[in-house]
């Protein structure tokens, strides 16, 4: 016997490792697709770098091996389904890492519905219940051609599982509009209570202010008479008819107040009495 064969890697490992960039991408990847490690993601973009490396040497050889050889590797990439038909050799050169992922073997038995999710087909894979042509495959990262797409099935008895919703019946729509209808109702209602409740507010408001605004001015026609009013009147009150409050209107009389000379005094006020012996 001779040497054992030694493998090669199939991938080439990031050059900067704790890129955050490249890692939050790889961990998305990882997770909607359903892979075990990132090594499945770093093997996909080297299949893809070499399907781009055979496109861009194509550019460079005649146009007779050119024409056999672009046929050959459109032909096998549109056999797998990461091309469509009509598509020439720039289209390889824009193909992602997601176009690849989408044909594995894992993938497309989540796609199908014969498991719940990726981490549960590539359960079902690896424990020998799928089928492929009536053969069992227990390869998660197959590439899978269209044509034998539809040879997918299950290998022996079928596994009951619950997968999850995708459609809405018309009974759930119409509950759900129910429910939007009495919520708009209620919404309605305790708008309405508000506006009444801020209204009522208003008009005790505006009926304290009004009452405070008389209690002031009978004070100040009991003190000064109503000329006396017009005037503090025409000093709170400015010609641009802007309110002034109570309080405003209180500091206004007592400044009238302090104008107003000492020998002047109101009415019924007793004269100072004399000392006795001062005559």
């Amino acid at each position: 016997m001779g040497d054992p064969r030694k493998l090669r890697k199939k991938y080439e490992a990031p050059a900067q490792p704790w890129e955050k960039t490249r890692i939050e991408e790889e961990n998305k990847l990882q997770s909607e697709f359903g892979l075990k490690n990132k090594k499945e993601i770093w093997k996909a973009k080297a299949q893809l770098k070499k399907y781009r490396k055979q496109a861009r040497e194509l550019v460079g050889v005649t146009q007779e091996e050119r024409m056999e050889k672009e046929t050959i590797l459109l032909t096998k990439l549109q056999k797998i389904g990461i091309l469509k038909p009509e598509a020439v050799l720039d289209d390889i050169l824009s193909l992602k890492v997601e176009d690849l992922l989408s044909r594995r073997l894992q993938t497309i038995v989540w796609k199908k519905g014969i498991a719940g999710t990726a981490s549960q087909a590539r359960q079902f894979i690896i424990h020998g219940h799928i089928s492929l042509e009536g053969r069992k495959v227990n390869a998660p990262s197959m590439i899978i051609e269209l044509e034998k797409e539809k040879e997918l099935n299950w290998y022996g008895k079928p596994i009951e599982i619950q997968l999850p919703k995708t459609e809405t019946t018309i009974e759930e729509l119409a509950d759900v509009a129910k429910k939007d209808k009495e919520s708009t109702e209620l919404e309605k209602e305790a708008a309405t209570i508000i506006i009444d409740k801020q209204e009522a507010i208003d008009e005790k408001k505006e009926e304290k202010e009004t009452k405070e605004a008389i209690e002031v001015a009978e004070e100040i026609i009991e003190e000064k008479g109503k000329s006396g009013l017009e005037k503090v009147s025409e000093e709170v009150t400015p010609d641009k008819g802007e309110k002034k409050t109570t309080t405003e209107v209180k500091k206004a009389i007592k400044k009238e107040e302090k104008k107003t000379p000492a020998s002047k005094k109101k009415p019924g006020t007793p004269a100072s009495k004399k000392k006795p012996g001062s005559e």
